[in-house]
């Protein structure tokens, strides 16, 4: 080994201070949730698990060696939080079909949908009734655009299609010079 070399053992893409189960905010990464969810999985079985139990229920050298491993990991990947035993929630059931339902369970989540979906149609109202905020730059571009630059485009397109009309036609009709426009019985050149 030199003395002037800088040796650098890590993983493709990594980069100092930033860490792979996190974003800059703190929230998690789909990596890090899943990584996160499987030290907790591993918690919830080895608290359930008596091999690193003493007969009072207390845990074992080993069994307070392991938990707090498994703390440390779970507090690295998720910023610092603490590690708790996983309770499944109540939404991990399996959901009955409509032929499985009661009359007054299918009843109940008619009306929450009822009710979900009048509040999300009340909120696009309200939106729309309530005035948004313009800003002072907004509003000078908006008005410089309906006021200069989309009438003068107009009438730039109008000289362009005109040119090129009578071009088409006085080739069309083999004149030479200008085609004669007569507007209001009147002759113009």
């Amino acid at each position: 080994m030199y003395e002037n070399e800088l040796y650098h053992h890590g993983i493709l893409g990594m980069k100092w201070g930033v860490r792979r189960y996190q974003n800059a905010d703190g929230s998690l990464t789909y990596a890090g949730k899943k990584r996160a969810l499987k030290i907790q999985d591993k918690y919830t079985s080895f608290t359930e698990d008596q091999k690193y139990r003493k007969k009072d229920g207390d845990y074992t050298y080993a069994g307070r060696k392991k938990a707090l491993k498994m703390r440390e990991q779970y507090s690295a990947v998720t910023g610092g939080k603490k590690l708790t035993k996983f309770t499944p929630s109540s939404n991990s059931k399996k959901q009955k079909t409509i032929s499985e339902m009661s009359d007054e369970e299918l009843r109940k989540k008619v009306d929450r949908m009822r009710i979900e979906k009048d509040y999300i149609d009340l909120k696009r109202q309200m939106s729309s009734i309530t005035p948004k905020h313009i800003s002072m730059g907004r509003k000078f571009v908006n008005k410089v655009t309906n006021d200069v630059i989309i009438p003068a485009a107009t009438d730039t397109a109008k000289q362009v299609v005109k040119s090129y009309m009578t071009k088409t036609v006085n080739d069309r009709l083999n004149l030479d010079g200008d085609l004669k426009v007569y507007t209001n019985n009147k002759k113009k050149s």
